[in-house]
């Protein structure tokens, strides 16, 4: 595995207020699953996913101590070979332990493949993860304790961001709302919250979040199976 680069420890990135803010919020909803479900390499590989998507930020909205572009690459590239480089843990015999580590690990390369090394839909790569996924989540979902909700919202948040097949979005809305309901987060602000606590980046991912989050609200309004309050943003 790649050393870590970390562009803080290094002098490479300055933070402003607004970048340290995100990095206050960025991975602390990982906490409750360590050390039971995460080890200490994915906690590391977290927070330097947490590191690179503070410092994409500031790239993105300018100013004098934002990073530039080689040092940015450099620690995305790092932070991407040390996420692949992970071990993938079995799901026979059953372990609710192993599927929040393997949940975490395929949402971790879903997020990265569309915030910090995103590949092109000829690759394949978005149909795989969204498949492994889907799969992941029907295990984890059902003895999922409720302190561990929150991922599995995340996970499927980016499921159903990142898939292009019609039946599979539509899956993926429904247990957006099922898992959303489950922890009582209706708004968008809340479910925003949420995400910001594990890994998120609102330039990118916002838009198709809160498309989803209209479109899971309108399928169960149609089904009657879920009852939510009308949205207040």
């Amino acid at each position: 595995m790649y050393p870590p680069v970390s562009l803080i420890a290094s002098g490479k990135h300055k933070r402003d207020n607004i970048a340290m803010d995100l990095a206050r919020q960025l991975g602390s909803g990982f906490r409750q699953l360590y050390p039971l479900c995460l080890i200490d390499e994915v906690w590391a590989v977290i927070e330097a996913m947490c590191e690179v998507t503070v410092a994409v930020d500031h790239y993105h909205r300018g100013g004098p101590s934002a990073p530039i572009i080689p040092d940015l690459v450099l620690a995305r590239n790092t932070a991407q070979h040390r996420l692949l480089s992970l071990p993938e843990y079995p799901l026979q015999p059953p372990s609710q332990a192993n599927y929040m580590y393997e949940v975490c690990r395929i949402a971790a390369l879903t997020y990265s493949n569309i915030v910090i090394f995103p590949l092109p839909p000829a690759s394949g790569v978005h149909t795989n993860l969204v498949f492994r996924l889907k799969k992941l989540l029907t295990l984890a979902i059902p003895s999922c304790p409720a302190a561990h909700l929150h991922v599995i919202l995340w996970a499927i948040t980016l499921g159903g961001i990142s898939t292009s097949s019609s039946s599979d979005k539509v899956w993926f809305l429904y247990k957006f709302a099922e898992v959303s309901a489950k922890l009582g987060l209706y708004q968008w602000s809340r479910i925003q919250e949420c995400l910001l606590s594990l890994l998120w980046l609102e330039f990118v991912c916002e838009k198709e979040g809160v498309q989803l989050w209209l479109g899971a609200r309108e399928l169960i309004h149609q089904d009657h199976k879920v009852v939510y309050p009308e949205p207040q943003g």
